[in-house]
């Protein structure tokens, strides 16, 4: 399973998880108070495989 950041290296992550014929998920950043990115958490149903 390949895990990549929504933005900025989806595209990248995508052909490596379909060279390795693996499955890609994408992580989201949850923004805290102030603007500062607290964590990264997958959504959409995909955090039930981990």
């Amino acid at each position: 399973m390949i895990c990549a950041p929504a933005i900025g290296s989806s595209i990248c992550a995508q052909y490596v998880a379909l060279a390795l014929k693996a499955r890609c998920v994408f992580a989201e950043r949850l923004v805290g108070e102030g603007g500062k990115t607290e964590k990264f958490e997958i959504k959409q149903g995909y955090d039930e495989l981990f």
